[in-house]
């Protein structure tokens, strides 16, 4: 991803990496902060678990050149992945997936090292749950939805949703 961005020009505005609950998702952050910002890419990144809709949100806001976000979706637990939000705050085409891919089987092909030296200098730690919050408020009437006497169960369990839903409710 980060040679994708680098050879298209996407890294004035800097990229968004985030994780959800699953296994090993804040290492693989951490990684990908320290690849993308030793390679000259402005990184903003949260240490809190973060769902998709959010991570697009921050790329739409910020105006961002895309976002990596390390999640399995709805998968089941077990598995793992990464999705790469574009510039539109959607996620990567299907060709662009392809030559994200593509990248990925040269560089192992290749044995080339991947230069991971963070740089400090380019990383933005940001709370996105502060803006999406009030974005939600300022759009959907939960007094509305809180009167209106309807029963509504949640049960997020170890989701990313944690933190979000009970919170804005």
């Amino acid at each position: 991803i980060c040679d994708l961005l680098v050879e298209n020009n996407l890294t004035e505005n800097g990229i968004f990496v985030c994780n959800d609950s699953r296994f090993l998702g804040e290492k693989f952050s951490e990684l990908a902060i320290s690849i993308l910002s030793g390679n000259g890419i402005k990184v903003f990144y949260t240490d809190k678990e973060t769902p998709v809709p959010v991570a697009s949100y921050e790329v739409i806001t910020r105006n961002l050149d895309g976002a990596i976000n390390f999640t399995a979706s709805s998968n089941s637990a077990e598995y793992n992945g990464i999705k790469f939000t574009n510039s539109s705050g959607s996620p990567a085409l299907p060709e662009t997936t392809r030559e994200i891919e593509n990248k990925i089987q040269a560089i192992i092909v290749s044995s080339r090292k991947v230069k991971e030296l963070r740089n400090d200098k380019l990383c933005f730690f940001i709370d996105p749950k502060t803006t999406y919050f009030e974005k939600l408020r300022s759009t959907i009437n939960f007094d509305l939805i809180r009167d209106s006497k309807v029963k509504i169960i949640f049960a997020p369990l170890y989701g990313t949703g944690r933190g979000y839903l009970n919170q804005l409710l």
